[in-house]
């Protein structure tokens, strides 16, 4: 088949209505595996993460940049992640370079504790919706946690970070020619989206116990990608129309929209682990949509709580 053909093998209505199903299928699937409870233990063990590496990062920054330039960056940079939690982040930021140089080294451990904690609940989540445990012991489960935390934990910082740190490199090295606007925005803005999608097609490739072929990871990671940077603006609006939040939490409005922030993100990164689990069976396996919807849908226990 040449590659026009293939195109319009994936584009015919047949085709596309056959995507559709499998996205209302991910949909029930993700309910009925208790993606939502999945979603806040990931969430949870997120911002338990976050905190540390602030404190540890920056003890180490001190050393070597001005603080006041360090709670900007802090600010934009997780400003992608926490929206409306500037205040806190800027106080925890100005408290710990404040605290003095290397104190905040101590929360390494405890940011990797957390950080395999984060991993343990996405595997968990991620081999639910692939209908699979894994069976490592202990030990190996541990091992194989930190490695993903050392590893797809970084992709995903990275992804993260990537506007921030192309503006940097940008303004101290001129990377791109000079007055090539147009150019700029389409590095700075297609940039994270690419590594945000790497970032999505990496997690589904390889955290769950039973491994899905490329392609299915990668047709989650394209939806997960679109629905991530589609619902980012959506929630900013969203808390911004809600101001008058600030008078149920008070000061700690921010962590909550945090919280309700990171909550979104997990459930819209298990939808697309559920979508690649369906697409494989269904797009690359040949097998009858009807068939897989009874048999992931069927009344069964939904595995181990979070």
């Amino acid at each position: 088949m040449s590659r026009s053909e293939n195109l319009r093998h994936w584009l015919s209505w047949k085709r596309l209505g056959l995507l559709g199903r499998l996205l209302v299928l991910s949909g029930r699937a993700f309910l009925k595996d208790d993606g939502p409870s999945w979603a806040a233990a990931i969430a949870y063990y997120s911002l338990l993460s976050i905190f540390p590496l602030l404190l540890a990062a920056g003890s180490i920054a001190s050393y070597f940049i001005d603080a006041q330039w360090a709670v900007s960056q802090a600010l934009e940079l997780l400003g992608n992640f926490i929206p409306k939690g500037e205040a806190q982040i800027e106080s925890i930021v100005k408290n710990t370079l404040d605290a003095g140089r290397g104190g905040g080294l101590l929360f390494i451990l405890p940011l990797l504790w957390t950080g395999t904690l984060v991993f343990g609940a996405i595997a968990r989540g991620l081999n639910a919706a692939f209908e699979v445990e894994d069976s490592y012991g202990f030990l190996k489960r541990a091992l194989v946690r930190l490695v993903m935390l050392l590893t797809l934990g970084l992709v995903f910082l990275l992804a993260l970070s990537s506007s921030l740190l192309l503006r940097l490199l940008q303004s101290a090295l001129g990377f791109l020619p000079a007055g090539s606007g147009f150019i700029t925005a389409v590095v700075v803005h297609g940039v994270p989206v690419v590594l945000v999608l790497l970032a999505f097609a990496l997690v589904y490739r390889f955290v769950p116990a039973r491994r899905p072929c490329g392609r299915a990871a990668l047709v989650g990671a394209v939806v997960a990608t679109a629905v991530f940077f589609a619902a980012q603006p959506l929630f900013l609006s969203y808390v911004e129309s809600l101001a008058q939040h600030n008078v149920v939490y008070g000061s700690l409005a921010g962590v909550v929209a945090a919280v309700v922030w990171a909550w979104l993100v997990a459930m819209i990164g298990l939808y697309g682990g559920e979508l690649a689990s369906h697409s494989e069976s269904v797009l690359f396996k040949g097998e009858p949509i009807a068939d897989v919807e009874r048999r992931h849908l069927a009344d069964r226990p939904s595995g181990e709580s979070p």
